[in-house]
């Protein structure tokens, strides 16, 4: 639980955030790495185990910190979870393939509780679905709630199809 407290404070602060993310995880023994997007492939992560180190790559498709957080914590669970002991593992994660298997839809909760707990989530404000009404409240609320407004953002988006936000006062990319 420690590990997550520490990576929510990197994605949520939004700061010198691949640094971060390196040394982190590398003090827990999760080797990092970054590679940039591959054209036409709908690859946000990799996780898998080298010569029993565990590994995360992120591929950075999107260059929005909501993307980067919610990729690394979804290959953190498929590690922490999925791999067994003595068992050479991969793990692809290619959007909308096998999106309903135990182990990504596991995966995807897990992320998802981990950057914003359902108990909090639950406490949100109720708006209407209307773009600059919801950015305006959820920045808000986020903020109030020490999360990182574009990682709220990032999540009505997924879970409601709003994609319309305005990338003024806070940068969504990944610093």
């Amino acid at each position: 639980q420690l590990m997550l407290a520490d990576l929510r404070s990197i994605f949520n602060e939004n700061r010198d955030t691949m640094a971060r993310l390196v040394t982190t995880l590398s003090e827990y023994g999760i080797a990092f790495k970054r590679v940039e997007k591959v054209d036409k492939a709908s690859v946000d992560g990799y996780s898998f185990i080298d010569d029993g180190k565990p590994c995360i790559v992120v591929t950075m498709r999107y260059n929005r910190i909501d993307n980067l957080a919610f990729s690394v914590l979804h290959e953190l669970c498929h590690l922490l979870r999925h791999y067994e002991q003595g068992n050479n593992y991969r793990h692809l994660n290619i959007e909308d393939y096998d999106k309903n298997s135990s182990e990504e839809h596991e995966a995807n909760e897990y992320a998802a509780e981990a950057l914003i707990p359902k108990k909090l989530w639950d406490t949100a404000p109720t708006v209407k679905m209307n773009p600059i009404v919801v950015q305006r409240k959820f920045t808000k609320w986020a903020i109030e709630c020490g999360l990182n407004p574009w990682i709220v953002l990032g999540r009505i988006s997924h879970d409601f199809g709003l994609h319309s936000f305005r990338d003024k006062d806070v940068t969504c990319h990944v610093n």
